[in-house]
């Protein structure tokens, strides 16, 4: 198996699982407690006197956009379910299953 196709395998996965409305509000969930988390540590490094404390700011608030637009993303998914061939994805997902040769 190639690395491309381990690829397609990941996302096809993550395609039907965010298919699923109930795994789709966990992952949101998830990603809240996470943007909680990283707004607590920006703010710890807020604090600090010391001229380093930029790089953990800069990192986390880094790390908040990314779950911000992880959550937007999530929450808009069932407007594009459409344009999406679901069986491709099942089959790619299938084929993934079958050991190496």
């Amino acid at each position: 198996m190639e690395a491309v196709d381990h690829i397609k395998i990941k996302v096809a996965k993550s395609l039907l699982s965010q298919r699923d409305s109930k795994q789709r509000k966990r992952q949101v969930l998830g990603y809240i407690v996470t943007l909680i988390v990283l707004l607590f540590v920006h703010s710890y490094f807020s604090n600090l006197a010391s001229p380093l404390k930029l790089i953990p700011q800069t990192m986390t608030a880094i790390g908040m956009g990314y779950v911000i637009l992880s959550i937007l993303s999530l929450r808009r998914f069932t407007y594009f379910t459409d344009f999406i061939d679901w069986e491709k994805v099942t089959k790619s997902v299938e084929q993934g299953g079958e050991p190496n040769p």
